[in-house]
């Protein structure tokens, strides 16, 4: 096995910009679904701090 850390040139080349790298399917999937967790739970906050509305929660804002 070759434990290289350096790569060649035609590794350079196949690699292709940076702005290939950060939109290929695999990454765009990947930062879609954490897009979408933080827009879900931003404008769910109020239904995720309703059920912590007992009085005793110390650790919810909302209380």
């Amino acid at each position: 096995m070759d434990f290289r850390l350096t790569p060649t040139d035609e590794e350079r080349q196949r690699a292709g910009l940076l702005i290939e790298v950060m939109f290929r399917p695999t990454e765009v999937c990947f930062f879609m679904a954490l897009l979408t967790a933080n827009v879900f739970f931003a404008f769910s906050w109020e239904d995720i701090c309703s059920l912590f509305q007992c009085g005793k929660c110390c650790c919810c804002p909302c209380c």
